[in-house]
């Protein structure tokens, strides 16, 4: 069987596939129970937990992070990287929110790689569908002028960001020319 390619994540020694395991854990979102989902939010022992269990990095997962960033609360999202870190793993953080990147690099945060999302869908403080259950929120925006935001906040850090919903949660694949465009 052919090996997946591999990319360096961050400055580290470790090298990544493009296929990465979510961040559930990290929200408390089981897909099996409420109880469950209570049971895995103690998100600093989650994080040692994972690092113990051999994890190379791990990173704050989006939807928290914009929630804390609309709450004016940015600052607790620092206090589980520093854990990541303590926990010796390469520290992540996910965002929707252009301006939660540039906040972050502002502040030198020690911060490894971020998860940047090409369409800010969280505006507005909403429940991530994985934790919700519902497929869609009706206060998801996917505007066009959103990835031009991103990509130029992507390219004026040096760290490594991984891009997601590229085609807009499906939105922009009616076409083969519409996926290459994007």
């Amino acid at each position: 069987m052919e090996e997946l390619p591999k990319v360096r994540l961050g400055r580290s020694g470790i090298f990544v596939t493009r296929l990465i395991s979510g961040g559930n854990p990290l929200c408390g979102n089981s897909h099996f129970s409420d109880e469950m989902n209570a049971e895995m939010s103690d998100v600093f022992q989650n994080i040692r937990i994972l690092a113990a269990a051999g994890a190379a990095a791990i990173y704050h997962h989006g939807t928290q992070t914009d929630r804390f960033w609309l709450e004016d609360r940015i600052e607790d999202v620092h206090d589980y990287l520093k854990c990541m870190r303590d926990a010796g793993v390469q520290v992540g953080l996910g965002t929707h929110t252009p301006e939660v990147i540039e906040y972050v690099e502002e502040k030198g945060w020690d911060v490894d790689f971020y998860m940047t999302c090409f369409y800010n869908i969280n505006r507005k403080r909403r429940q991530s569908a994985l934790v919700s259950g519902s497929t869609a929120s009706p206060t998801e925006e996917f505007l066009p002028e959103d990835p031009r935001r991103m990509c130029r906040v992507i390219q004026q850090t040096e760290k490594m960001c991984l891009a997601f919903k590229i085609l807009g949660a499906f939105r922009l694949c009616s076409s083969q020319k519409e996926v290459e465009a994007a």
